[in-house]
């Protein structure tokens, strides 16, 4: 098509070519602004998945991968209600709020995994979600979060590495922890209600600001004594705290296992007393224990050979630092040497 520009006879050329590039300038820049406005900001800025029978859609992940401070994911995308956020959907995404309608019924593995989102909104009022998936926020920049209250379950490394989060609240109606779900978090305190039964190994481990576990007196699986976690019927001892303060601490007598990583991580642990109602105890128990003065010794009340008959798992001290047995009738080195009074 030729596109013919009459102008008055008294412009020179050089003028005419001025007009002619500027109106090819303005084209050029609105066939731009078009296309940019159509991948970005119209309602299809996501990519989605359709399930026509039941008129609801999931969210793929952003259509651009540029700096986002917000990201807000819509209720309805044309005639479709979206209902959940597929697996890595934002996945190492540069957003730091994430706005969510209560529509969604399913959140994916790894959905904000390595994001730098800090906050998301509107979580709570997802009460059709009921699982928080494995490495869903895993090391992301996540500082505030809080949780429907039909979650029943957390998943494996769910927040594991998030540094920044210092406060959760386990919701009333969850059944499950996964391992290392909370691993790395800053939190100082943790409450757990009456519906947890299952807490997986390592579930807060690396917490080191962690300083006391709380649980709920209506909890019929789980026990706590000033901070420390035991099975209800105090047989087991499960975790004590990475950041509990002191640094001497006494199992309860009628304590008959230790369970694997439960004095794990501690920076303030020196001096642990065991009594004899000890009969397992179970591998690392003190993994990677540190502290300016690192923990050395070991109090049981029992003799030496009551101290060998515990069965032990072939690893359970195996990254603790140097420590001394102390028995009733002599001492044993972490290596294993007895020394009789």
């Amino acid at each position: 098509m030729n596109i013919m520009i009459r102008t008055p006879y008294w412009m020179d050329k050089k003028v005419k070519t001025l007009i002619i590039i500027g109106i090819v300038v303005l084209i050029i820049i609105a066939f731009f602004v078009t296309c940019y406005c159509i991948e970005y900001y119209t309602p299809d800025e996501f990519y989605y998945l359709v399930d026509e029978y039941n008129q609801t859609c999931s969210i793929l992940g952003p259509k651009h991968e540029d700096y986002d401070a917000f990201t807000r994911i819509p209720e309805k995308i044309g005639e479709y209600t979206v209902v959940s956020i597929e697996p890595e959907a934002f996945k190492e995404y540069e957003t730091i709020k994430v706005i969510l309608p209560d529509t969604i019924t399913k959140i994916g593995e790894k959905a904000f995994y390595k994001s730098e989102v800090t906050e998301v909104i509107g979580l709570d009022k997802c009460m059709s979600l009921t699982v928080i998936e494995a490495e869903t926020f895993r090391d992301s920049y996540l500082q505030k979060i809080k949780l429907p209250e039909s979650i029943i379950s957390i998943g494996d490394y769910a927040f594991l590495g998030c540094v920044n989060l210092e406060k959760i609240k386990i919701p009333q109606n969850t059944l499950s922890i996964g391992m290392w779900a909370f691993g790395l978090c800053s939190i100082e305190e943790v409450y757990i209600p009456a519906s947890v039964a299952n807490i997986e190994i390592n579930a807060f481990g690396s917490c080191y600001d962690l300083e006391e576990i709380d649980v709920d007196e209506n909890n019929p699986y789980w026990r706590s004594v000033d901070g420390v976690l035991y099975t209800k019927n105090m047989e087991i001892l499960y975790v004590y705290p990475s950041g509990k303060p002191g640094r001497e601490f006494s199992i309860p007598a009628g304590v008959k296992y230790i369970a694997n990583y439960a004095f794990g991580f501690n920076s303030k642990l020196e001096i642990l007393n065991i009594p004899n109602s000890i009969f397992g105890i179970e591998q690392d128990i003190f993994v990677y224990v540190t502290g300016k003065i690192k923990f050395n010794t070991i109090n049981y009340d029992g003799t030496v050979e009551m101290w060998k008959a515990i069965e032990k798992e072939p690893n359970w001290n195996k990254t603790a630092p140097d420590f001394t047995i102390y028995c009733t009738d002599g001492t044993i080195s972490k290596n294993g040497t007895v020394n009789y009074n």
